[in-house]
């Protein structure tokens, strides 16, 4: 089986030497201007469970590589290994790329910590040494088994910013987090265009006759979206009910999520039925493709466009993640 760490880019270092470095560049930036290359503004702690693939590890470490070009950023990536030997092995990778401004350049540096799963007594030591510690600390969670996530990894959740995951792949929704509001999900995230579209859309009839006779709610998703469509359809039902208090009208829909191959190239659908035979809502969405369309009837006239819409990119998504609860 391949060692994650040895996926990752990077220079293998004695982990007794890892401070030491640090401190030695911390010192020599002090003096010269090479100090404006390193600045960072958080920390981001990128996790791998037992069970993250290589193709995995190599993907999400290219999008933390990404974000940091727009949120500069020292990363420390924590690999579960499956091996006998309980040791601890780092590496260490610094990627430099231009800014906006010519001439200038932006160095991130990342730390790969790799540990035996399931058994790490000095882990959280060891990343409270290399956190740079006036700096905000964010946590991206990647198929850490939530069985002992709070168990073993507690306090570093604890005293993290923000805690991130993806729902289409982790579940990690009946899990007793200490701090709920801090718990973000890139499932979510991604759906920003999503939600945007289908807000302007509706934003043009008036609430009560968006819920009067409303009587199901329900979302499409192909195999591998579940996480979109629940996010989408808590979206949903969180707007509806305040459609219905303002409204003042007692009524209880109901909101479903339906799984399903994706037969007619959709990635994500949304049906609304009513009492009310005339009245209907519509959309659905290709995403290889980028087009949808929505159908509405909330009156005497049936109204229909195509839509463009673009998913939020990866590092994109977890900016949205970190730095607003969606």
């Amino acid at each position: 089986m391949s060692c994650l760490i040895d996926a990752l880019p990077g220079t293998r270092l004695p982990l007794a030497t890892v401070t030491a470095t640090l401190a030695q560049m911390d010192s020599a930036t002090a003096t010269d201007h090479s100090a404006e290359l390193r600045a960072s503004q958080m920390n981001l702690i990128v996790h791998f469970g037992k069970d993250t693939s290589v193709d995995e590890a190599r993907k999400r470490f290219d999008i933390a590589l990404r974000f940091t070009q727009s949120y500069p950023a020292r990363i420390i990536v924590l690999c579960a290994e499956q091996r006998p030997q309980d040791v601890l092995e780092a590496k260490w990778c610094t990627q430099c790329y231009p800014t906006d401004s010519v001439g200038q350049m932006r160095c991130c540096e990342a730390l790969i910590l790799s540990y035996v799963s399931g058994h790490s007594p000095h882990l959280e030591n060891q990343i409270s040494i290399w956190l740079e510690s006036d700096l905000p600390t964010y946590y991206w969670l990647h198929r850490v088994s939530a069985s002992h996530l709070l168990q073993q990894y507690s306090p570093l959740i604890k005293n993290c910013n923000r805690v991130v995951y993806d729902s289409s792949v982790d579940g990690y929704r009946n899990v007793d987090w200490p701090d709920a509001s801090a718990l973000s999900d890139l499932a979510c995230s991604r759906l920003l265009p999503v939600r945007q579209s289908i807000g302007q859309f509706l934003s043009a009839f008036d609430p009560e006759v968006l819920v009067q006779k409303l009587k199901t709610v329900c979302v499409f998703h192909p195999l591998g979206k579940q996480g979109e469509a629940q996010g989408l359809l808590h979206w949903l039902r969180v707007c509806l009910e305040a459609c219905l208090r303002q409204a003042r009208l007692d009524s209880h829909p109901t909101f479903k999520c339906t799984a399903g191959e994706d037969k007619a190239g959709l990635s994500l659908a949304v049906e609304w039925t009513y009492e009310d035979q005339e009245k209907q809502f519509r959309w659905h969405y290709n995403e290889p493709t980028h087009y949808g369309r929505v159908t509405g009837r909330f009156g005497s006239d049936l109204i229909e466009h195509p839509i463009q819409i673009r998913l939020l990119s990866p590092e994109k998504a977890l900016a949205e993640s970190l730095f607003y609860n969606v």
